[in-house]
C-alpha cells in the first residue's frame, strides 16, 4: 500500500483550516480525511512543510477567512428577511452566522472571546500594590488609587481595558474605582 502524497496547497488548506477549527487537529482531521498524526506534523512544521506550504498557507487563511464572512453576512440578511424569520427557525441563520463570525476571527488572529481572568490580574494587581506599599511606607488603598489613575490612561499605548479600574473594577483588590474622597486624608498626602 503506497501512502498518499500530498500538494503544497493540500497541506497549506489544511493547516488553515486547523486554525479556522481553533487548533483542533483531530476533528480538522476528520473533516478533511487526512491521517491527525500527519496533520499533527503539518501543524507543527515538519515533514515537508516548506517556507512556500507557510506561505500558502496565509494566503489560505485569508481566502476562507473571506469565505466564512461572506457566508457570515449572508445569514446575517437571510436572518433579517421576515420571511425566513416566519419560515424557518431564525436561531438556525444566526447560529450559522455566529459560527462563521468566529471561524472569520480564528482566521484573521482575533480573539474570539474575552480571555482575560479577572482572578489572575485581580492577584497581580494586589501583590503589585502591596509591593509598592512596603517600599514607599503608603497605605495599599492610596498605592490602589494611584495604580487606578494611572493605568486607566486610554492615550497611554500600554493602556489595557482589562486593568482600568472604570471598566474592570471587579479586577481590582477593593472591587470598586476609588475616588479620591474615599481616601483619608493622611493618605492623600503623598499625592500632593
Amino acid at each position: 500500500m503506497s501512502r498518499r502524497k500530498y500538494s503544497d496547497v493540500e497541506k497549506a488548506e489544511a493547516i488553515a483550516a486547523v486554525k479556522s477549527n481553533n487548533g483542533n487537529i483531530f476533528r480538522t482531521s476528520q473533516e478533511l480525511n487526512i491521517p491527525w498524526t500527519t496533520l499533527a506534523d503539518w501543524v507543527k512544521g515538519e515533514h515537508g512543510i516548506n517556507p512556500g506550504v507557510t506561505e500558502l498557507r496565509e494566503q489560505k487563511e485569508e481566502e476562507l477567512a473571506t469565505i466564512c464572512e461572506r457566508v457570515a453576512r449572508k445569514y446575517l440578511e437571510q436572518a433579517e428577511n421576515p420571511w425566513a424569520i416566519y419560515a424557518t427557525p431564525g436561531n438556525q441563520a444566526m447560529m450559522t452566522a455566529a459560527v462563521a463570525i468566529d471561524k472569520n476571527r480564528l482566521l484573521l488572529g482575533q480573539p474570539t472571546s474575552i480571555s482575560a481572568d479577572v482572578s489572575t490580574v485581580q492577584v497581580t494587581l494586589a501583590r503589585r500594590i502591596s509591593k509598592i506599599a512596603s517600599k514607599t511606607s503608603e497605605s495599599e488603598q492610596n498605592v490602589e488609587y494611584q495604580l487606578q489613575l494611572e493605568l486607566s490612561d486610554k492615550s497611554d499605548e500600554d493602556y489595557s481595558p482589562e486593568l482600568d479600574a472604570s471598566v474592570h473594577p471587579e479586577a481590582w483588590p477593593s472591587g470598586n474605582l476609588l475616588q479620591s474622597k474615599e481616601l483619608a486624608p493622611q493618605q492623600i498626602e503623598g499625592e500632593q
